[in-house]
């Protein structure tokens, strides 16, 4: 588990660095001085689905809220680190799962549209690794910790528009890890993919 929390902020950093070093980037190139790399805030609903599970185990609407840095708006291609606090739900015949975690995106942004103009529309791709750390459960109906796992990897990717530094994005989050680490056959081999619906501000 500590590796797996090394191994994300790791990650994380290195891209926010990469994301932060573009202005540099940019003025040796002759852009504008200015540059699109961004901060700002975002807030997020999740729609799940659990594959191979029994049809009693139904994944609720998830949601959460936290910051973002990079988008390098300015140019082609840019870095974007997220940290989101996520709340996500599962009800097993009356009993409920409840999942506080932390969700860390690093992903590539590539940008098409008026680049150059901070309130003109922007279109975008992203695309790369999330890592999900749970830092709270909350189980009731007999559930234990020993039935979820304590983190989690997998694969973002989508699409988004920004407009006078407010941005709407739609993305899947594809979980490579099982959602347990047991061999409980309710939950063996089950991963999540949830669609992603985000509001985003940015600030600069």
């Amino acid at each position: 588990m500590r590796s797996f929390k090394g191994a994300a902020l790791s990650i994380l950093v290195l891209l926010s660095s990469l994301a932060l070093a573009q202005p540099a980037l940019a003025q040796n190139q002759g852009k504008e001085h200015s540059s699109g790399v961004g901060v700002g805030v975002e807030a997020m609903a999740g729609f799940p689905t659990i594959s191979n599970v029994t049809p009693d185990l139904e994944a609720k609407t998830s949601y959460g809220f936290g910051l973002w840095v990079g988008g390098n708006r300015n140019g082609i291609v840019g870095f974007t680190g997220e940290f989101i606090y996520v709340v996500k739900k599962e009800t097993l015949l009356g009993a409920e799962a409840k999942h506080q975690a932390l969700e860390i995106p690093a992903v590539f942004h590539i940008n098409f549209g008026q680049r150059h103009n901070k309130n003109g529309v922007l279109g975008y791709l992203v695309v790369g690794p999330n890592f999900t750390i749970n830092v709270k459960d909350k189980l009731t109906g007999g559930l234990s910790g020993g039935n979820f796992s304590s983190a989690n990897y997998g694969l973002i990717y989508g699409a988004g528009v920004e407009f006078a530094r407010i941005a709407i994005e739609g993305r899947m989050n594809q979980d490579f890890k099982a959602i347990t680490d047991n061999n409980d056959a309710i939950f063996q081999d089950s991963k999540a993919r949830t669609f992603e619906l985000l509001g985003k501000i940015r600030f600069n």
